[in-house]
């Protein structure tokens, strides 16, 4: 899925909302909605999926609802998703991955590693 799926399913269910969202393509949008909304940067989360990308998670006012953002290292939007709850790191890991999403490795001198919270997936257990 690219950021343009995640829109329209988003305008689907929250019209108003992705109304707002129309114009925003990458980091410094997200931010100045926010401000815009009053939302709080003290209640946003991050977290580093891997070295290249990260979701931006947004609590709303509106029924302990949240936003939450799939942005690359240099601030472009892929995914925009809402959730009912404050997702955990593993349900956001667990929807990139439904979705299409693969880590990326970094290169190290020991060789490629994933880092960041999709590292557990180097962790797993192998598959029978």
């Amino acid at each position: 899925m690219d950021y343009s799926d995640y829109y329209h399913t988003l305008a689907n269910e929250y019209h108003e909302l992705a109304h707002e969202l129309a114009d925003v393509g990458n980091l410094e949008g997200v931010l100045a909605w926010m401000k815009g909304r009053s939302l709080d940067l003290a209640g946003v989360r991050m977290v580093n999926q891997d070295e290249y990308h990260y979701d931006f998670v947004i609590p709303l006012q509106e029924e302990g609802r949240h936003l939450v953002f799939g942005i690359t290292g240099n601030g472009v939007l892929t995914a925009v998703t809402a959730w009912d709850h404050s997702p955990s790191p593993d349900e956001l890991l667990d929807r990139r991955l439904r979705d299409g999403w693969t880590p990326t490795p970094t290169k190290l001198q020991s060789g490629p590693k994933i880092l960041g919270h999709a590292a557990r997936l180097d962790d797993s257990p192998p598959k029978s």
